[in-house]
């Protein structure tokens, strides 16, 4: 069974952080909602409050996880802003683990460099020229380990390919057929 952190802070796109969670669980994998904002209660963009299921005290351990995952919304500046966020997403990627993000939280990717010279995916209109990474206009993009996803309405195609990658296509098949997702 593999294991998934999600990071949670106040002002995150609910649709993206709760479908993850819920998808994944599903599939069978242990996901850990982790706050990065001192208390376990969130808050996310549309006033829906939610409890993660633990506080990010430091920078996470690469060896104790699969994956790392960060959903977007108006919260991607708090995450980007937080050095317990940015050093873990470079460990995981470092690592060659599964590192993830939707919305607005790829642009955390392309400023940390590890899209540099791959392919992604992020909330239309914010695609930045100044880095150095070929922009999809695709739902969910992979590249290696990292997958990008662009936003709310694509939370659901984001969390089957996560699944897909850290599960396998037989589980990313079966979770699809589950909550009735066409193929794409």
């Amino acid at each position: 069974m593999s294991k998934a952190a999600v990071i949670c802070t106040d002002n995150v796109e609910e649709v993206e952080c709760l479908t993850i969670v819920d998808f994944l669980r599903r599939a069978g994998v242990e996901v850990e909602m982790i706050s990065r904002t001192g208390k376990l209660e969130i808050c996310g963009a549309h006033n829906i409050v939610f409890m993660a299921d633990s506080i990010m005290e430091d920078v996470l351990d690469a060896e104790s996880y699969d994956a790392i995952i960060l959903p977007g919304g108006a919260g991607w500046e708090q995450l980007y802003a937080d050095y317990r966020v940015r050093d873990s997403v470079l460990a995981f990627a470092e690592a060659r683990k599964l590192t993830a993000a939707i919305c607005a939280s790829p642009g955390i990717f392309a400023r940390l460099g590890i899209l540099n010279g791959k392919r992604a995916t992020i909330y239309p209109g914010m695609e930045a020229d100044e880095f150095e990474v070929q922009w999809m206009d695709k739902a969910v993009v992979q590249a290696d380990n990292i997958i990008t996803g662009q936003g709310p309405a694509k939370a659901a195609e984001f969390a089957i390919a996560l699944i897909g990658y850290l599960e396998g296509r037989g589980m990313e098949s079966k979770i699809r057929d589950e909550v009735i997702l066409e193929y794409a």
